[in-house]
């Protein structure tokens, strides 16, 4: 599988960045269950590192031992050359948590809530007043500063929740799924805060995250967890051109569903399913399936209404990793191909896991037609508009 640990970006010199985060054969055990089962990775200083899976895949058991609040089964991690269990102490004043629930006193101000946590932290005085406004300023929360935190949107209660982590001014800063329940305006403020310190401040940013379109825009590299494991470590751009597969569909006048097994034995395709009128052709290289396929549909006078192509992403790098199946599939229609269009069976071994996508936020084209398409022997091959697509 697609695991990646070159964790090494650049600094304007030229220089690697060190490692600033480690981990080796970490493991988490509840009696028998092994909520993390042997994880290794490490992340560059600077870098925005995403940690992706499911519901339950063990992100947040990970990321809890990372910032000393559970100790490890087996293994060992270390933030900036402390180790987690030794150095407890140490790791705490380097880090920062913004945990998934909000952890704010409701009835207080965002101002009110951020003197405490401030004094917590043992800062005081001018300096504590200073880095109120700054981490105000960060969140974008000024103006309502002096409102109770309970009458806040849950969108700006996330925000107010991120401004706590901030205030003692963290080289490492873990963010437990921060955009959960969020309006989109609240998401991407939370998007320019993370990327404005990271840009200006140097922080490190670990992002756990099941929406896997956020890590794709956020994330210099991240590793796919499930089931405790990781299962995948790269840049999203090298994933997604190592495991991701793009979807060609096509919307026929006539029966398409004598098309499945001749369009499966083409070379660059994956699978084909037909369903309710339409061809959906899942492929790794759009462009070299593309020409074949309408070679295919002209020798046969069948009538194209509409096109459509969606680009390889993380949603489907991670389905392709773990050998999932997106419920919604129906049973009973057309299918042929490598696995089948929507499920492929998990290898021996593997536990298997059901995923539900939040949505296909592919980036995508649409092309409408009102007669058939001709596309001669030679034609130049069509590009994707966003990147090229390899094997």
């Amino acid at each position: 599988m697609a695991v990646n640990n070159d964790h090494r970006t650049h600094t304007s010199a030229g220089r690697p960045a060190r490692a600033i985060v480690e981990t080796r054969d970490l493991v988490k055990r509840y009696g028998p269950f092994p909520a993390v089962g042997g994880v290794s990775f490490e992340i560059a200083e600077g870098e925005i590192f995403g940690l992706l899976g499911p519901n339950g895949a063990g992100k947040t058991t990970t990321i809890s031992m990372l910032a000393t609040l559970l100790p490890p089964t087996e293994g060992s991690a270390t933030i900036a050359g402390f180790d987690v269990v030794r150095d407890a102490r140490k790791v705490k004043e380097l880090i920062g948590l913004v945990p998934q629930d909000i952890a704010l006193y409701l009835q207080l101000s965002a101002r009110d809530n951020l003197e405490f946590f401030g004094r917590m932290y043992g800062l005081g005085g001018a300096l504590l007043r200073q880095r109120i406004e700054e981490a105000l300023a960060i969140i974008e929360l000024g103006q309502w500063a002096n409102i109770p935190v309970g009458g806040y949107s849950g969108g700006m209660m996330r925000r107010a929740n991120l401004a706590v982590g901030l205030l003692h001014k963290p080289r490492v800063l873990f963010l437990d799924e921060p955009t959960v329940g969020v309006d989109p305006q609240s998401r991407k403020h939370i998007f320019e805060s993370i990327q404005r310190l990271n840009r200006d401040e140097g922080v490190t940013v670990i992002y756990t995250t099941h929406y896997m379109e956020e890590a794709q825009a956020l994330c210099n590299r991240v590793g796919i967890i499930d089931h405790g494991r990781l299962i995948a470590l790269d840049t999203p751009r090298n994933l997604i051109n190592e495991l991701g597969t793009g979807v060609i569909h096509l919307t026929l006048e006539q029966d398409g569903s004598g098309l499945v097994d001749p369009l499966a034995a083409l070379t660059p395709v994956e699978n084909v399913s037909w369903n309710d009128g339409v061809l959906a052709v899942r492929t790794r290289d759009a462009q070299a399936a593309l020409v074949p396929i309408l070679d295919h549909l002209n020798s046969q006078n069948l009538r194209i209404t509409h096109l459509e192509i969606l680009e390889p992403n993380l949603e489907n790098v991670f389905l392709a990793a773990n050998r999932q199946e997106i419920t919604g599939v129906e049973h009973g229609q057309a299918n042929s191909g490598r696995g089948g269009e929507g499920h492929q069976d998990p290898p021996a071994g593997s536990p298997g896991v059901r995923y539900v996508a939040r949505h296909a936020d592919h980036a995508h084209r649409h092309l409408e037609f009102g007669s058939p398409i001709h596309v001669r022997a030679g034609a130049p091959r069509l590009r994707p508009p966003c990147y090229r697509l390899r094997r």
